[in-house]
């Protein structure tokens, strides 16, 4: 059997079809579409991403610069009310210094017409 010239059939070759070769390479360019969609959606999903990030980062800047605003205008309030509570208290002292004055003037007077009218 051996000298039949059929030894070439003896090894089992299997050589690729044209269908194979074409599915082959039609399933490489569907995985590669794929694999390109699901880059851009990834793609797509950190734009996102990254615009509500700076979108909550603009959010708390501008909440932090309004409770510093609110802040500083509570500290001017503060000040306001002292410096309210000192010029009440110098003006009660005023008044009082006044009322001192008047009293003291007006028992002087008192006596010194007392003095004059009824001086013996």
């Amino acid at each position: 059997m051996g000298a039949d010239g059929m030894g070439k059939y003896d090894r089992p070759v299997d050589n690729e079809s044209a269908y194979e070769i074409l599915e082959e390479q039609a399933n490489r360019d569907e995985e590669r579409a794929r694999l390109e969609a699901e880059r851009a959606a990834l793609e797509a999903e950190r734009a996102e991403f990254e615009k509500q990030k700076a979108k909550e980062e603009e959010a708390a800047r501008k909440k932090k610069e309004k409770e510093e605003e609110a802040a500083a205008r509570k500290r001017e309030k503060e000040e306001e009310a002292r410096e309210r509570r000192r010029e009440r208290a110098a003006e009660r002292r005023r008044n009082q210094i006044e009322r001192t004055l008047i009293s003291t003037g007006a028992q002087v007077l008192k006596r010194g017409l007392f003095n004059t009218l009824f001086k013996k």
